[in-house]
């Protein structure tokens, strides 16, 4: 297939992949976009497995039925039925293969949270770390929820930020950013002179972050917050505290100012919570930001 600059979209028969699909298609009508669906049979212990391939069978007819389901009546206002292509092989390596044979636009994908400890290692998240092109990872879903930005004052949150505000004009919904101050240690506060110099740190550049949320995206109208606290705590906090549909964060930020890797948070927010993400980088910006 030539390169289309599609959306992909991984189905299976469990997980969000029902979410992703939806999630995938609802884009592809927003972006003027194709939407390719794929299957990936997990082809590693194939002979070993008793009933592997007939569970797969099974599975795919499933899949194949769902999409026929939605081209009959069910699909959104507008929206062509997206093709299906069942392919074998580890299900990362084939989903970013695939990617980039079409030059995607972007990647969907659902996944589960694995909790706050393991490593990051789940087919999404591997996924996220090797695309070549934004990655959203779909997971639970809230009915007309806010897009959440956390920013950090980086050049990819900056991103992140102009691409999170096209992603709430798109879905008609609230915007908010938010910068968080990490927390002063026991061994800075009460000190002389210390309390007032980190408050003036403080005031200088939560400035410059409400200065480039009015430079960026001012016409979006969004809630500009500020909070303290361990950032990836902080940004799943607010998430369920406002019923977010989705954060978009940059893939790799990162920012001496601040304190904290905006890659590791997306990273500690991807597997250890249940909120979808939108993991954006500096080359993705044209994509999401311009009109096709």
């Amino acid at each position: 297939m030539l390169a289309d600059g599609g959306i992909v979209v991984g189905v299976d028969a469990d997980g969000y992949a029902d979410a992703a699909l939806r999630e995938a298609i609802a884009l592809g009508v927003s972006l003027d976009r194709p939407v390719h669906a794929v299957h990936v049979v997990d082809d590693g212990g194939l002979f070993s497995s008793p009933g592997f391939l007939t569970r797969q069978r099974i599975a795919v007819e499933g899949i194949k039925r769902k999409l026929e389901r939605w081209a009959s009546g069910e699909l959104p206002a507008g929206a062509p039925a997206p093709d299906l292509t069942v392919l074998f092989g580890n299900p990362v390596r084939v989903m970013l293969e695939r990617a980039q044979e079409i030059d995607a636009a972007m990647l969907v994908v659902g996944g589960a949270a694995h909790g706050p400890n393991p490593l990051l290692g789940g087919t999404a998240e591997r996924v996220v770390r090797g695309a070549q092109c934004p990655v959203m990872v779909r997971r639970k879903a809230s009915e007309g929820g806010a897009v959440l930005v956390p920013v950090d004052l980086s050049e990819e949150s900056a991103i992140a930020l102009e691409v999170g505000a096209r992603m709430a004009r798109l879905r008609g919904v609230p915007l908010i950013t938010l910068y968080v101050h990490s927390a002063p240690s026991g061994a800075v506060t009460g000190v002389p002179g210390l309390d007032a110099e980190l408050s003036a740190y403080r005031a200088r550049y939560t400035q410059q972050y409400k200065d480039t949320v009015d430079r960026l995206v001012g016409s979006s109208a969004p809630r500009v917050l500020v909070h303290e606290g361990e950032p990836a705590a902080r940004i799943t906090e607010l998430a369920l505290e406002e019923g977010v549909d989705l954060v978009v964060m940059g893939a790799h930020g990162r920012t001496g100012l601040a304190r904290w890797s905006l890659g590791s948070v997306t990273e500690s927010v991807l597997r250890s919570t249940e909120l979808s993400v939108l993991a954006v980088r500096k080359p993705d910006r044209l994509f999401l930001l311009g009109a096709r």
